[in-house]
């Protein structure tokens, strides 16, 4: 019996000078000099009697200890509740900053980006490659770089500013976009891309309520030095041939998935100023048919 009550004892006296060397540490400049180092020499002796093994000594340094606490470093102790409540608060504070600068989550809600990005792909953003925008505004207050050509972005569609949309840099200031038979070129030059097969993903068709399999043409495209894979509609009339002219201050967007992609084609260019950020990887999938997509985890973005 004695020996347990040594043990509580003991276990007691960690306690106590982890928590009354804490606040003698943290607060101790705000006590008078004299009470100060009262307390200092009280902890010294508890940690040499808590040493030495002497129940009758520990004892009385343990009660000399919690006498001075009272007196003097009582009223510095945050309950268990505050505490909690400030640690919940600053990881709350923190995860709002990280949020707003640093990194966002996104979830993929469309078929554009097939086959880079499914429906259903939860996706981080790095919102501090660019620069650091005010949060909730359109205004940059500081400029890192800016999207280069097949970098895949996130940012607020301009026709719709409480949508956010994801697609792919093909066009930057200055450039020229072209679309003809269906293919990309930049400055009148084609951008090379090879077939690589058949590729067929399931779609939901809403008027027939049913899944139906949407068949396409497969390509490794090439932008820059950014090799990526497109997505070409089988049986599909390639529109007229188009041009665009890409503005200071703007770039031009496409959807990888090429035949079935509301873009820059169709609204055109998108400001600097709404780019949120750059896509990074994939953190989680689930959608469609497929449920859970284990394989796609934390594959990166390119």
């Amino acid at each position: 019996m004695a020996r347990t009550e040594n043990k509580e004892m003991a276990r007691e006296a960690k306690v106590t000078l982890k928590v009354v060397g804490g606040l003698l540490k943290k607060h101790g400049s705000r006590l008078a000099a004299e009470d100060r180092a009262r307390i200092a020499d009280a902890v010294g002796m508890l940690e040499s009697a808590r040493n030495a093994g002497q129940p009758t000594v520990l004892r009385a340094a343990l009660d000399e200890v919690e006498r001075l606490y009272q007196m003097h470093l009582h009223r510095y102790r945050k309950s268990t509740a505050r505490e909690y409540v400030e640690s919940i608060g600053w990881a709350v504070i923190v995860a709002l900053i990280l949020r707003a600068f640093v990194i966002e989550a996104f979830k993929i809600p469309s078929g554009s980006m097939i086959p880079t990005l499914l429906i259903g792909d939860h996706i981080f953003v790095n919102k501090f490659v660019y620069g650091l925008r005010i949060p909730w505004t359109f205004y940059k207050f500081w400029e890192f770089s800016k999207p280069r050509r097949g970098d895949v972005i996130v940012f607020i569609k301009p026709d719709e500013p409480d949508k956010d949309f994801i697609k792919r840099v093909v066009g930057v200031a200055g450039d020229v976009v072209e679309v003809r038979g269906g293919e990309l070129y930049v400055n009148g030059r084609i951008q090379p891309r090879k077939e690589k097969g058949d590729y067929s993903y399931p779609e939901f068709e809403e008027y027939g309520q049913r899944w139906v399999e949407v068949k396409n043409k497969l390509f490794a495209e090439t932008i820059d030095e950014v090799t990526h894979e497109i997505l070409v509609r089988h049986s599909w009339i390639p529109p007229p041939d188009s041009s665009f002219a890409v503005k200071n201050g703007t770039v031009f967007v496409m959807g990888d998935n090429r035949d079935n992609s509301s873009d820059s084609r169709s609204w055109g260019l998108v400001p600097l100023d709404h780019v949120k950020g750059k896509a990074m990887f994939i953190w989680w999938s689930m959608g469609g048919k497929d449920g859970f997509r284990f394989k796609r985890l934390f594959t990166w973005i390119g």
